[in-house]
């Protein structure tokens, strides 16, 4: 890390004019590259990661109109894998900002079995709501649902029965066209498995539901880019190509620096350390704030042990009593911080993004990214392009649903199968759906001197 340390301290003036190249306008009469920037906190892309929540998530109302989605192009590198598949990027509403920000898109190793539907702005009374996205069933014909009844969830009826095992919450589930509820249940960890929760996203005139899934751990889920932000001008005149060449690191700094919003769905990295950031509720994300069965925090602390989390409250202690010493919030602050802080001690646990082109020459990545081939582009492409047109069936469904509207459950959208490219045969056992798994003996604990994965915490600081 190190030696990535003093690249990133030697390129900042070659990096920052990369950057601008990454960004193209089809006028002239408008200089885009002075009015885009690339920052380092915001949420995290919703096909990636979202948080556990019990309810439903009404979007709030935004008055102001969405800008055109961006011409977003294919990076030049991708993640080694065959699931691998190129989701786009999408407008976000940064309350805290009271703006627009661009989410990147990511490359993400699909979840076995699953399929994204995206998310989308859609028009209503007063302004516009976003509608968000959900990995659901492959091959499905998605249905919108009538609202569930509030969650009867309030925490395990019974003891856990042992440390390997991790709690799946209720939820409601429809039954003949009524709402019957599933309690929830104890089920055995899975080594490299991470149990995502059933539930329900907000869409026209009803609710998308997902079951509950396996998915893989989020170092393992593909690469996620740095978001950016246009300058309403440059918004609003110019019909903007851009290519994300910023990667956010989603090993140790990630699980260092990210925070959950409960009642947005929502996943967000950074700097929100501040009193302000709690107060509209965003939490560091190993803080379950007496909900006390999010899967992805069970899965990390079952895996690396409770030192983990005792590294994870230590540093985020840390960071709350050293701002001089936080990340940085754009890409550009952070060149500049890493340019005057070269001898800070722990300068590597503050380092939230680097340049793709940085990433590939980087040792700990070699064979991890290879380049993108015509036939890749091809391929990534039309799906990134099928995934823009389920969009755009989500968009036309909404403008038209006052004939079905009292209908507790109908049929909407026939997603498209996914090239055999990329849908092949898993290279390691899923694991059962944990309802099956309710009564079966748990796996051993794993033994001691296991190999660690690069995610694991360093010390305290303290």
């Amino acid at each position: 890390m190190r030696s990535a340390l003093r690249t990133l301290t030697t390129v900042v003036i070659v990096l920052s004019s990369c950057l601008l190249s990454s960004f193209a306008s089809a006028d002239n009469g408008i200089d885009t590259q002075t009015n885009i920037e690339v920052l380092l906190r915001g949420p995290i892309h919703e096909a990636f990661a979202t948080s556990a929540t019990v309810d439903p998530v009404d979007s709030p109302l935004i008055t102001r109109e969405p800008p055109e989605p961006i011409d977003e192009l294919l990076p030049d590198h991708r993640p080694v894998g065959a699931r691998v598949i190129w989701i786009p990027g999408y407008w976000a509403f940064d309350h805290l900002d009271d703006d627009f920000i661009w989410i990147s898109g990511v490359w993400r190793n699909a979840p076995p079995g699953r399929q994204w539907v995206p998310g989308y702005w859609e028009k209503v009374d007063g302004g516009y709501r976003w509608m968000p996205g959900a990995w659901v069933e492959a091959g499905s014909r998605v249905t919108y649902q009538s609202k569930p009844p509030t969650s009867q969830e309030r925490g395990p009826a019974s003891p856990r029965p042992s440390n390997n095992h991790f709690y799946v919450q209720g939820c409601w589930v429809q039954q003949g066209g009524n709402y019957k509820w599933r309690p929830g249940y104890w089920v055995p960890q899975q080594q490299d498995w991470v149990w995502v929760p059933a539930r329900y996203t907000l869409a026209a005139d009803g609710y998308l539901y997902s079951d509950g899934y396996w998915d893989y751990r989020l170092d393992e889920r593909g690469r996620v880019f740095a978001p950016v932000r246009l300058n309403s001008n440059t918004r609003a005149a110019v019909r903007v190509s851009y290519t994300p060449t910023i990667v956010l690191d989603n090993n140790t700094q990630l699980m260092l620096h990210l925070f959950a919003a409960p009642a947005q769905g929502r996943y967000y990295f950074g700097d929100y350390y501040a009193d302000q950031y709690a107060a509209a509720g965003i939490r560091p994300w190993f803080d379950d704030d007496g909900i006390g069965f999010d899967p992805l925090l069970s899965h990390y602390v079952w895996r690396y042990g409770d030192s983990y989390l005792n590294n994870l409250q230590g540093w985020n202690k840390y960071f709350i009593g050293h701002p001089e010493y936080r990340p940085r919030t754009t890409f550009d602050a952070q060149l500049q911080f890493v340019e005057n802080n070269a001898d800070f001690e722990h300068l590597d646990r503050v380092l939230l993004g680097d340049s793709l082109e940085n990433v590939v020459s980087s040792t700990s990545d070699v064979g991890h990214l290879v380049s993108l081939s015509s036939a890749d582009r091809e391929l990534f492409g039309n799906i990134a392009q099928q995934l823009n047109d389920i969009t755009r069936q989500r968009v036309d469904l909404a403008a038209d649903v006052s004939a079905t509207v009292g209908v507790a459950t109908r049929e909407v959208l026939k997603l498209p199968e996914l090239p055999s490219d990329v849908a092949p045969q898993l290279e390691r056992t899923l694991p059962a759906n944990p309802l099956q798994l309710r009564n079966v003996v748990p796996k051993l604990p794993l033994p001691t001197g296991r190999a660690r994965l690069p995610i694991g915490l360093p010390r305290l600081p303290f």
